[in-house]
C-alpha cells in the first residue's frame, strides 16, 4: 500500500515515522534540477535496489527469529516467479 503526500517534506519529516516500521514505504519523486534537491536521480534510479536489499534484510531476520528459511527468487519483468499462477490456471 502506498500514500501520496502532496504536502511534501514536512509530512516525511513529521507524519511518516508515526507510522513504524510495518508502514514504511519507499516515497521517491523525480524532482526538477533546478529545485536544489541532492541526488533525486540517484535515489529514483536505485530505489527497487534499495527495497529488494530492505526486504531481503528483512526476511533474513524473521527467519532467523521464527526459526525457517527461505530461498532467493528473482523476478524479472517478463518472467513471473515459480510459485506464481494466473487467475485462469488456478483450480477452486
Amino acid at each position: 500500500m502506498g500514500v501520496l503526500l502532496p504536502w511534501a517534506n514536512q509530512a516525511v519529516e513529521e507524519e511518516l515515522p508515526q507510522l513504524g516500521e510495518p508502514g514504511v514505504v519507499f516515497h521517491y519523486v523525480r524532482f526538477v534540477p533546478a529545485s536544489g534537491t541532492v541526488h533525486s536521480d540517484v535515489l529514483f534510479e536505485n530505489t527497487v535496489a534499495a527495497s529488494a536489499l530492505y526486504n531481503e534484510l528483512v526476511m533474513a531476520e524473521m527467519c532467523e527469529a521464527l526459526g525457517l528459511a527461505s530461498e532467493p527468487c528473482t523476478i524479472t519483468p517478463s518472467r513471473p516467479p515459480r510459485s506464481w499462477k494466473s487467475p485462469a490456471s488456478r483450480t477452486g
